[in-house]
C-alpha cells in the first residue's frame, strides 16, 4: 500500500480477482474493474474450480473460462463498470485468519471503507487442514475454543482506534 493522501488512502497497484464464472463472480468482476480503473492498478484474474469431479468437468470448465477471457475483459464485466459513474461500495467483507498477510491488508480495508464511507464484515477463516485430525469429542472442545478467540480477535480489531468511524459488523456463524 502507498499512503498518498493521509492515513486513511490507500493506492492500490494490482487487484487479483478469483472466479469461477458464475454469475456473481462475473458481477464482482464489474467491481474488480472499476477498482482497477479508479485506482489505475493491474487486475488479474484467477480461474478457480469447485468440485470438478470428472476430466470431462475440467474440460468443460476450462473450455468456457478461456471462451471467456476471449473476450475484452470490458465485455465479461458488468454494464456500470464500463461507464463513467463512479464507484459505489456499501459493504466490504474482509476474511481474516490473523496470520501475517491477512493482517497486513487491514489498511487497505480501512482505507477503502473511509474512502466509500462503507461497511465492514468482518469474518474469521479457517483453513482445516491447518489443524491436526483430533478426535470427534477433541474436535468439538477445539472448535469451540477457536471461535471464542476467533471472536475476541475480531471483536478486538473493529473496536481498535484504527476502525474510529467505520461501522464494522462480525457476523457469527450458524451452529
Amino acid at each position: 500500500m502507498t499512503s498518498t493522501r493521509g492515513r486513511d488512502s490507500a493506492q492500490l497497484n494490482k487487484i487479483l480477482l478469483c472466479t469461477d464464472f458464475s454469475d456473481h463472480a462475473l458481477h464482482a468482476l464489474g467491481y474488480g474493474l472499476s477498482l482497477a480503473m479508479e485506482y489505475n492498478a493491474q487486475l488479474t484474474l484467477l480461474h478457480v474450480l469447485e468440485d470438478v469431479s470428472t476430466s470431462d468437468d475440467l474440460q468443460a470448465k476450462t473450455a468456457q473460462a478461456i471462451s471467456l477471457l476471449e473476450k475484452p475483459i470490458a465485455e465479461i464485466g458488468r454494464e456500470d463498470a464500463r461507464t463513467s459513474r463512479p464507484l459505489e461500495l456499501n459493504t466490504i467483507l474482509f476474511a481474516t485468519d490473523f496470520l501475517a498477510a491477512s493482517t497486513a491488508a487491514l489498511p487497505y480495508v480501512v482505507a477503502i471503507a473511509r474512502r466509500y464511507g462503507a461497511k465492514v464484515y468482518l469474518a474469521h477463516v479457517v483453513t482445516p487442514a491447518a489443524y491436526p485430525t483430533l478426535p470427534s469429542e477433541s474436535m468439538a472442545d477445539a472448535y469451540e475454543q477457536l471461535n471464542r478467540d476467533a471472536g475476541r480477535l475480531l471483536s478486538e480489531v473493529s473496536s481498535s482506534p484504527t476502525w474510529s468511524g467505520i461501522p464494522a459488523r462480525i457476523p457469527h456463524p450458524e451452529r
